[in-house]
């Protein structure tokens, strides 16, 4: 990515590149109250992979649908002309995989306090039929105390639906699961749940259950699923860690398993969050148009969302259609929230709700003149009206 200022929405100062790759770079900045943000830019100029640009736009609708105290928060996105930017909650305390690897391993009360946690989030996703598919320690982010997880990069996350298989090839190999490689059909949060025992494993052990520097022998290791633990972990873990990764997806722990496992019940009883009861529709007049009016602009079928919604009852499971709908219902409540409280008067204010402008003039940085490199901080400061990357 060439090294200019990348145009965002409201003004944000640069004081920090936190890291770089092919695709873009993520830094912190400043906005005018002084707090920080993490800002994801993409350069959409140079030669895309396929599907890369839909990914991160399926990023962009996910983290804007969601809200959960461990899921990063998304306060804003612009696309322009040469940049997809993501501007999000600042994680201050690095990855957890640094983390694990500064300390070694951690203890069983320390693993249990952040694994909980992360149980949440993704329980929180699944119940609103959505699969993460890349689960790692290098995506989950902490705070300055090391105590509170964050769960990020939504850019390989997609709707399952209960009712159908997938045999989609996906993730980072060291952490997928064996019928992602066998292209077995699976539904989804079978390889979720997987990754979660990959990251728990990697707490307690302080390495990886499955590595080599040849991918075909990596992927004939995950396929054999053999482990061997440390001498160091209690035979619950161990328990815990070998039914979550069970090579067969159907004999692998669920989240309802891994809810009741004695591992996570030592000292008090763990409960997952119930799903949220949701109103049941009897007709079309209930429905909100103003979200059937945003499904149709994310590609769903309205005569589909009238017939899934209007004949839904409230023991019906959750498929895709009807989790978009009630997530979009309840971000539109949050912003009329904040429209009253008048957190959105100003770019300024605290972590405000997602924007909605519409654009009316982007100002494109010179990428030679504005030319920006990691040592310099404390220089930037980028200005734009904002538009939405999906309206």
């Amino acid at each position: 990515m060439c090294e200019h200022a990348v145009v965002v929405a409201g003004d944000y100062r640069l004081v920090e590149l936190l890291g770089a790759g092919g695709s873009g770079r993520v830094w912190r900045a400043l906005n005018h109250a002084q707090e920080s943000v993490a800002i994801k830019a993409v350069d959409i100029t140079r030669q895309m992979e396929l599907g890369e640009m839909m990914h991160l736009r399926h990023e962009v609708r996910f983290l804007k649908l969601m809200r959960h105290p461990n899921i990063v928060r998304m306060i804003d996105a612009v696309e322009t002309n040469d940049s997809l930017s993501i501007v999000m909650q600042h994680v201050p305390g690095g990855q957890l995989y640094d983390h694990v690897l500064s300390r070694g391993c951690l203890s069983d009360i320390e693993a249990q306090g952040l694994f909980t946690q992360i149980l949440h989030a993704v329980n929180y996703c699944h119940q609103n039929c959505i699969i993460h598919r890349d689960l790692k320690p290098q995506n989950i982010l902490l705070d300055v105390s090391k105590t509170i997880p964050t769960l990020i990069d939504f850019g390989l996350a997609t709707y399952y639906d209960p009712s159908k298989f997938v045999n989609t090839v996906c993730g980072s190999h060291q952490y997928a699961a064996p019928e992602v490689f066998t292209q077995k059909p699976y539904i989804g949060p079978e390889a979720d749940i997987w990754g979660l025992g990959i990251i728990l494993y990697f707490m307690l052990c302080g390495q990886l259950p499955f590595d080599d520097v040849s991918r075909p022998e990596l992927t004939r290791k995950i396929l054999k699923g053999a482990l061997t633990f440390p001498a160091t972990v209690t035979p619950d873990a161990i328990d815990l860690m070998q039914r979550m990764m069970a090579v067969d997806p159907t004999a692998r722990a669920t989240m309802a398993d891994i809810e009741a496992h004695p591992w996570l019940n030592q000292t008090t009883r763990f409960h997952l969050t119930p799903p949220i009861p949701r109103p049941t529709i009897s007709n079309i007049s209930q429905l909100n148009h103003r979200v059937v009016k945003r499904m149709v602009a994310f590609g769903f079928q309205k005569s589909d969302i009238v017939r899934e919604l209007a004949t839904s009852t409230a023991t019906a499971s959750t498929t895709p259609l009807k989790a978009t709908y009630f997530l979009l219902d309840d971000m539109f409540q949050r912003e009329s929230a904040s429209e009253e409280r008048g957190l959105r008067q100003s770019r300024s204010a605290s972590f405000p709700e997602f924007a909605t402008h519409t654009i009316s003039q982007i100002k494109i940085f010179d990428h030679q003149k504005h030319a920006l490199k990691p040592a310099e901080k404390n220089e930037e400061v980028l200005s734009s009206i904002s538009t939405l990357c999906i309206q």
